[in-house]
């Protein structure tokens, strides 16, 4: 009977989620990071409806992937390796324009697919919506519409823009700008630089939300409630960071580092 009793007891913890994944940035590389928690979940039994422009060649029932561009072309052009000729401190300030800019163009790319369309237009139910954090709020519109919960994922360490959304620590006396080459331990001049630099880069984000908004609005056809608002909402953020690497710092408990995911099981070599 007590056997009975805790197997029935369990079911009420064995419920697969629908989850909607939504990654609107080109550079294949971040898909380092997505792919491992995307198959996970996806063996787990969830289904998962995935929104990216390379495919996680995964066959699992429940799954289905969106792709948003042609795989050939994607990625080719994100970021033009020129920038990397410029001397040091007009690279740092191009960058931020860079970020935002080609943050609008993925999102227009992903909000303008046919496909995406006609899942926003949709009665679809999701229980959780899983997204990248990096350079625009392409995600929030499915936010707004589909009442979800929110979990980013960041590819790379904490952007200068993720730390009030969760109300992360950033003093820059001691916690470095991760556009800029400093450590945690900086002389005068090099916290001066820092505070200028995380006050830059927030101040651009910042500035380009206004285009952000309007491109939301532009494909759901309504006003969009204020995004700043929007993205205090999130419910967790994962970041591709960890302290032996990136420095240690105070996180919140609604910021968790998973620095290794990528890794796997490594082969057994060959006899």
């Amino acid at each position: 009977m007590r056997t009975l009793f805790i197997l029935l007891n369990s079911f009420l913890f064995a419920n697969a989620y629908n989850i909607l994944a939504v990654f609107p940035h080109e550079g294949k590389s971040h898909q380092m990071i997505f792919g491992p928690i995307i198959r996970e979940l996806a063996r787990k039994g969830h289904t998962l409806t995935v929104l990216v422009h390379y495919s996680f060649k995964e066959n699992s029932d429940g799954y289905r992937e969106i792709l948003l561009k042609d795989p050939n072309s994607a990625g080719q052009d994100v970021f033009s390796l020129d920038y990397f000729d410029l001397p040091v401190t007009f690279y740092q300030l191009l960058s931020a324009y860079n970020l935002v800019w080609e943050g609008l163009s993925s999102c227009e790319c992903l909000l303008s697919n046919e496909n995406v369309r006609t899942l926003i237009q949709s009665d679809e139910k999701f229980d959780l919506i899983i997204a990248e954090f990096f350079n625009s709020e392409c995600s929030q519109l499915f936010v707004d519409k589909f009442k979800a919960p929110l979990v980013g994922v960041s590819s790379t360490t904490l952007m200068p823009w993720h730390t009030d959304r969760l109300a992360t620590p950033d003093n820059p006396s001691y916690i470095p700008n991760n556009h800029f080459w400093n450590t945690n331990r900086m002389d005068f001049s090099e916290r001066i630089v820092n505070t200028l630099g995380v006050f830059y880069y927030k101040m651009i984000y910042c500035f380009y939300l206004n285009s952000n908004k309007y491109l939301l609005e532009k494909y759901s056809g309504h006003e969009m409630p204020d995004l700043e608002m929007m993205m205090k909402n999130t419910s967790l953020l994962l970041v591709n960071s960890h302290f032996s690497l990136s420095f240690s710092r105070p996180m919140v408990p609604g910021v968790q580092e998973i620095g290794g995911v990528h890794i796997t099981q490594p082969k057994t070599l060959p006899k």
